[in-house]
């Protein structure tokens, strides 16, 4: 059987742009300050280790979520789009509220801040 070459998968700079506005509404303001980490590097490092169709689902689902972004306020999306009345922008939503979630508390970085948590305002 031949040897499958790792998919590279990359963002767009407009994807990139996106993803870190989200972290940034979803991520208390001090907390993303206090780690200093980027969530676009974490995500293409988790999807280095992944197969092709997540890599594939994880940009199509980001790419998705910015082009509708501009009918629910930008990177303000997912929260805004828990009160949309279509369900389908609800998951889209959510999934994306959960793709940065999963990039920002898998790093050592920020599990750091469970251990210290006085030192946050």
């Amino acid at each position: 059987m031949p040897e499958i070459p790792p998919v590279t998968a990359r963002f767009s700079e407009e994807d990139r742009r996106f993803l870190r506005g989200v972290t940034r509404g979803l991520i208390e303001p001090a907390a993303y300050e206090a780690v200093h980490l980027d969530v676009v590097v974490n995500l293409e490092r988790m999807m280095a280790r992944a197969n092709r169709d997540h890599c594939a689902s994880v940009l199509k689902l980001v790419r998705c979520c910015r082009r509708i972004s501009f009918l629910y306020g930008g990177p303000q999306m997912p929260a805004r789009a828990s009160h949309s009345r279509f369900v389908s922008v609800q998951k889209l939503g959510r999934a994306l509220s959960c793709l940065c979630l999963v990039a920002f508390w898998g790093d050592a970085a920020a599990l750091a801040l469970i251990d210290r948590p006085e030192s946050l305002p």
